[in-house]
């Protein structure tokens, strides 16, 4: 059985909410609600990014960098040009195991931010 579409959007507005207000714990609680409710669609695609980067957000504010890290991967997988996303995925990897395994997401981060097309930057790069 699967909750009602207006109670999901509720957790989900509930969640983003108390993020303002500090209150991580909270947020996560109702984020979680929403991201296990959300139909897994081409429609709810924008949400569910918007909810696990919100989700990740909380738990990098509670130094939880392991879940905020998994939280952004996910977030990437429905938005991969989220240069805010890669940023905090790249603070995640630096506070976890150091600079040179951060360096990719803030090279990543900074393409997206500067304009370049991401197929070239990977041809460059790699």
């Amino acid at each position: 059985m699967t909750m009602e579409t207006e109670l999901i959007e509720e957790y989900f507005e509930r969640g983003k909410n108390y993020i303002i207000f500090e209150k991580y714990v909270e947020a996560i609680e109702d984020l979680t609600k929403a991201i296990e409710n959300f139909p897994d669609d081409e429609f709810h695609c924008e949400k569910l990014f918007m909810a696990y980067y919100a989700r990740g957000v909380a738990y990098k504010k509670l130094k939880n960098y392991t879940d905020a890290m998994q939280d952004f991967e996910q977030a990437l997988d429905f938005n991969s040009n989220s240069a805010e996303t890669l940023e905090n995925l790249g603070i995640c990897l630096q506070k976890l195991f150091g600079s040179d395994e951060a360096e990719w997401a803030f090279d990543l981060a900074n393409a997206i931010e500067n304009g370049y097309n991401l197929r070239n930057y990977f041809r460059r790069r790699f």
